[in-house]
């Protein structure tokens, strides 16, 4: 009888996509926890020291492969105020406007970090809407 060929795991090709999944973007500024609610609304929970709005992020998004979608927030706007929030504040993005389509996923770039009570805290969510 014949013996089988030897295969190394890493030889072997993994079902799915041929990109790597996108990953966290340390350069980015970390966000305390993400969410996505209803599967329509991204939740993110950013620090703040009392004067973080919604308006002072820039957000990227793009279609990592087919239906996933790769969300990252930069700060246009520093927070300069000296309120202590540790649980900073939560900017609240519908999927439409974001420019995600009914059933597609999304994944947060930024690192989580920040302040937070840990035993009080969501963890980060994909959803697929």
């Amino acid at each position: 009888m014949p013996s089988l060929p030897s295969i190394r795991f890493s030889d072997m090709r993994t079902p799915g996509p041929a990109a790597p999944a996108p990953g966290t973007d340390r350069e980015l500024e970390p966000v305390i926890h993400w969410r996505v609610i209803e599967d329509d609304i991204l939740v993110v929970q950013a620090g703040s020291q009392g004067c973080t709005a919604r308006s002072d992020f820039v957000v990227d998004v793009g279609s990592y492969q087919g239906d996933i979608y790769a969300v990252s927030l930069s700060r246009a706007e520093p927070d300069r105020c000296g309120e202590d929030m540790p649980w900073g504040v939560q900017l609240a993005f519908a999927l439409d406007e974001l420019g995600v389509p009914e059933h597609g996923e999304v994944v947060v770039l930024n690192p989580l970090g920040g302040r937070r009570s840990d035993s009080l805290a969501p963890s980060r969510t994909t959803s697929t809407r």
